[in-house]
């Protein structure tokens, strides 16, 4: 009998053993609203890899009012978000749409176009808040 107890004894003690408190890691979370720079982005995820289409704006109204406007009938899936950037740098061709950087500074975006486009002849700046396009 003090056998049968020992063989159940054992497990118990060992799973005991292995379920120690974990640490839990923490990371920092920011305020953008306290950064600097920020827009309200109409944003659908279905035409993330078109920037034409996802536009920013300075108040959070005006990208729900347009994200409500284009939302009717169902034309697009718009959410209203937060973003600390207005101009995006994508590798355009035909083969291939990828987000390469972002910025809240004209000039360091076009700074960056600069130092890649040697490497690259597909890059396109966007500008979110105006709709222009810089090649």
């Amino acid at each position: 009998m003090q056998t049968n107890k020992l063989i159940y004894l054992v497990p118990l003690l060992f799973l005991i053993g292995c379920n120690s408190p974990k640490q839990i890691q923490t990371i920092k979370t920011f305020d953008l609203t306290k950064i600097g720079g920020i827009y309200y982005q109409a944003y659908d995820h279905k035409w993330k890899t078109d920037p034409t289409i996802n536009p920013a704006f300075d108040t959070k109204s005006e990208a729900y009012e347009y994200a409500n406007m284009y939302n009717e009938n169902n034309a697009h899936m718009y959410i209203v978000r937060m973003i600390n950037y207005r101009y995006e740098i994508r590798i355009t061709n035909p083969s291939n749409n990828e987000l390469l950087y972002t910025s809240n500074d004209f000039k360091d975006a076009v700074d960056y176009v600069d130092e890649f486009k040697s490497a690259h002849d597909d890059l396109v700046l966007y500008d979110l808040k105006t709709g222009r396009q810089y090649e």
